[in-house]
């Protein structure tokens, strides 16, 4: 079995031309028939199915009425719920040096001319979905070690709390030479130096080196967004739990549900949106 039997995605096919999609669509279901095929010959169509089915590769013509490939395209790295998506840019006309690099700056991952060779659309197919998976592996490999990082932060600062406050009780309650009192005053202080660096700004920090625009773009979309909101919506982009999310923010779970279900009205989400969808785009 090669890689083209075990080949299961959604691939969403564009072209004005209904003799083109056709040819098109039949290469992609007969070649890679686990495959879901969604078609369209109108650009406009396509953003919208992009935006609904979610899918893992688009394939547009260039030279369409009204809206152009390159058009689609920048309107697909425009949308948040779309801009991840992979797209490779069919053309007949459009082939010298000057439109690739067109096709390239407006998004496309990948650039093929028409009529176009099975054997390389399929590789050409092949290798957008392999690199775009490695890319969301990445990024969930990322997200594991924040979660890990931030569960880590916190549990060192409460354990730094602890140990000053336990270090406080002894001085106060025990008999010690004015050399030791003086010795585990300093020891409290560099604990209380090393407890005051507080562990939200070290996680956000984490953060930012692993999802540097996302704060940027929410606050560009939600300008209204409180630091507290904020706060939420980065832990919730790394689908931490309740449970997790409370320990880090120093509330209760049934405090996290409340603000949880708010955030959704400030974001304007439909019941059957789902919140950790929508903050994965950012």
């Amino acid at each position: 079995m090669n890689w083209i039997d075990k080949l299961n995605s959604r691939i969403l096919i564009v072209d004005d031309s209904i003799e083109s999609l056709e040819i098109l669509a039949k290469t992609l279901q007969d070649s890679l028939p686990e495959c879901t095929i969604y078609q369209t010959n109108s650009a406009n169509n396509a953003l919208t199915i992009a935006i609904e089915m979610n899918p893992d590769l688009i394939i547009t013509d260039w030279d369409m009425p009204c809206k152009s490939g390159i058009d689609l395209v920048q309107s697909i790295k425009e949308d948040t719920l779309t801009k991840e998506i992979p797209v490779i840019m069919l053309t007949g006309i459009n082939c010298n040096a000057d439109d690739l690099k067109m096709a390239f700056e407006a998004g496309a991952v990948d650039y093929m001319r028409k009529p176009f060779d099975k054997t390389e659309l399929l590789a050409r197919i092949h290798s957008a979905l392999t690199i775009n998976n490695e890319h969301l592996s990445d990024i969930n490999s990322k997200n594991r070690e924040l979660i890990q990082g931030a569960l880590h932060l916190e549990k060192s600062h409460e354990f730094l709390h602890k140990l000053k406050t336990e270090l406080k009780a002894f001085a106060e309650t025990a008999v010690l030479r004015k050399k030791d009192s003086a010795q585990i005053s300093s020891i409290i202080e560099l604990v209380e130096d090393r407890a005051s660096m507080n562990s939200w700004t070290q996680f956000e920090l984490l953060f930012k080196s692993a999802h540097p625009f996302f704060v940027k773009k929410l606050l560009s979309d939600f300008p209204g967004m409180s630091m507290s909101e904020i706060k939420l919506c980065s832990l919730i982009k790394l689908n931490m739990s309740i449970k997790n999310i409370a320990y880090i923010l120093h509330q209760k779970p049934e405090s996290v549900k409340v603000s949880r279900s708010r955030l959704r009205k400030k974001l304007g989400l439909e019941h059957s949106q789902n919140l950790n969808s929508f903050l994965a785009q950012y």
